[in-house]
């Protein structure tokens, strides 16, 4: 499966790679206000970045437990995601399902026949020069201000879940392992906890 676009921007000489369910809606959001700016955003797929390996590169990166939690209350909430997507769900609806059956299906894919939207991380970017933590917006703002100069103005939050406050509230013992297992190298490789 194809991953996500990378957003260039070449008169920054600037790139992102995009993460569904790690602020991909807010930085459409910034990258649309820089369009309105006058600077020109396109999207080029992961695959064809070699090309542009001197710009300067960045992504944000969230702890894959919270991103599937993420993924369970915001993007699923039509009830429709998994089956939609051809996951083998007879019923039409994994929303209505307990979020450790939720778990279960989603750990059960393989990232190469995984959707982008919980697709390990990892595997979504290219050597980034910069990596910033869904759980530190304020780094996050102040990278984008003041390495890329991507914007002026407070960062809007866009899609915003509306969930429980904490993560691990969805969480026991046997989802906690379960996820922790299935993304293990983003765990890793971004120095997540489990």
């Amino acid at each position: 499966m194809l991953s996500s676009p990378v957003t260039v921007v070449d008169e920054l000489e600037v790139a992102f790679f995009q993460i569904p369910k790690v602020m991909h809606s807010t930085l459409g959001t910034i990258f649309s206000g820089m369009v309105e700016q006058g600077l020109r955003t396109r999207y080029i797929p992961l695959e064809e970045w070699e090309e542009y390996g001197d710009y300067r590169k960045f992504v944000i990166v969230r702890n894959p437990h919270d991103r599937l939690v993420s993924l369970y209350t915001n993007k699923n909430k039509n009830g429709d995601l998994l089956h939609t997507l051809g996951y083998g769900l007879d019923d039409g609806s994994i929303y209505e399902k307990p979020f450790e059956e939720f778990c279960k299906i989603i750990c059960s894919v393989g990232d190469e026949n995984a959707d982008r939207h919980f697709r390990s991380q990892h595997l979504q970017v290219k050597d980034p020069d910069v990596v910033l933590k869904f759980e530190d917006p304020e780094e996050i703002e102040e990278t984008l201000r003041s390495t890329f100069e991507l914007f002026s103005f407070p960062m809007p939050h866009s899609n915003k879940s509306s969930r429980k406050a904490d993560w691990r509230d969805y969480y026991n013992k046997t989802t906690f392992d379960m996820v922790s297992h299935r993304f293990k190298e983003d765990i890793e490789v971004f120095g997540y906890r489990p």
